[in-house]
């Protein structure tokens, strides 16, 4: 069996480098890409081929060599479901399309796994990333779970961000009210320079500020109430 020693460097690790008999797997962080050898099952031909793979965004490429820009072909984790055969020491992976099934296995079962989270983190990290996913496979359960989190808690963030707006349109009915309060208490004090008719426009603005500011505070109890349910579901998932 061959022998794989991670390396990883004393600085905060942009990279984190697993070499094994001459076969290197590279995984860098800021933009996660993983490349290294593994051997892939013909879709004609059953025998597995030596190729090099690159994982880059939603596409695990294969090629002929590490040199090559050109891919054999692409296999997308996203639309692809990633499942591990039952047969044990096999280090074999496989990706379901529904034309075809895409069988990749590993030198060892340290690289086997290697591979396997990193597609995992990859397809996280892609459907994360995107606003509204198009998920036509179901997701492992830790995965969804976690997705359900971050979603929960993006949706808490944009709640927050509702509720002050709504704490500051609040603030600016009830200074509204209480300039136009003043004012309607200081012109009807001065008989002769205000007439009814601006008393009464002043007193029906003010009633019409009243409600509206009814409506905000009860926009700002809802919120709460959702708020507090939303924390309630991420400590429920974490």
């Amino acid at each position: 069996s061959s022998k794989t020693t991670f390396i990883r460097p004393s600085s905060p690790p942009l990279t984190t480098t697993a070499i094994t008999e001459g076969d290197i797997i590279t995984t860098r962080m800021a933009e996660p890409v993983v490349s290294g050898w593994l051997w892939k099952r013909g879709s004609i031909n059953p025998q597995y081929k030596k190729r090099h793979f690159r994982l880059d965004k939603h596409l695990l490429g294969y090629y002929m060599n590490d040199e090559t820009l050109r891919p054999q072909g692409t296999i997308d984790i996203l639309t692809g479901e990633l499942r591990q055969p039952e047969m044990k020491g096999n280090h074999v992976f496989e990706i379901h399309h529904d034309k075809r099934v895409y069988s990749i296995k590993a030198e060892s079962e340290e690289i086997l796994q290697y591979w396997l989270s990193s597609i995992k983190r990859q397809r996280l990290n892609l459907m994360a990333s995107q606003t509204q996913p198009d998920l036509t496979t179901e997701l492992p359960e830790d995965l969804s779970a976690e997705l359900e989190v971050r979603r929960l808690r993006k949706e808490c963030k944009l709640m927050r961000e509702k509720m002050l707006e709504a704490y500051k349109q609040k603030k600016n009915a009830d200074d509204i009210i209480k300039q136009l309060e003043a004012t309607v208490a200081a012109q009807t004090t001065k008989t002769g320079n205000v007439t009814l008719r601006v008393t009464k426009v002043l007193k029906d603005r003010n009633v019409k500020l009243k409600a509206e500011n009814k409506k905000l505070k009860t926009a700002v109890k809802a919120l709460e109430c959702e708020k507090t349910a939303l924390k309630e579901a991420v400590a429920n998932l974490t």
